[in-house]
This record gives C-alpha cells, sequence and structure tokens, in this order.
C-alpha cells in the first residue's frame, strides 16, 4: 500500500497471528509469526508491505512473553 497518511489497527487473535486493518484496504491483512510489516518513508509517502521476517531477528526471547488473551 502507498498513502500519504495511514492508521493501521493490530489485532491479536492467537494461534500465532495479527490482524491488521487500515482504511485504505479493501481486506484486512494477517500477518504470521515468520512475517513482519514494514514501514517505509519516501519523501511524503508511506509504504506499508508484509515481509519474511522471523522473531529471532529482533534477538527476542517469547518464552517470558505473557499470553495476550
Amino acid at each position: 500500500m502507498k498513502a500519504d497518511r495511514c492508521t493501521l489497527v493490530f489485532e491479536t487473535n492467537g494461534d500465532d497471528k495479527v490482524r491488521v486493518t487500515c482504511q485504505n484496504w479493501e481486506d484486512p491483512k494477517v500477518i504470521l509469526a515468520d512475517e513482519a510489516l514494514q514501514v517505509v518513508a519516501f519523501g511524503k509517502t508511506l509504504v506499508v508491505t508484509r515481509t519474511n521476517r522471523p522473531a529471532e531477528y529482533l534477538n527476542i526471547d517469547s518464552s517470558g512473553l505473557a499470553d495476550a488473551g
């Protein structure tokens, strides 16, 4: 998606998935555990893409994180 302004809403549904909605998208997007959402600014344009990025890349130990339930 390319836009000059957007509001993203993130919702966890368990099962290592995050649902992302945006007023500019026709349908919500699902981000899986081995994916990431990338936001890049080119001048006054924002580009939002889904990329393959495992959580290990962030060097986070997920075993101590609370379940969002």
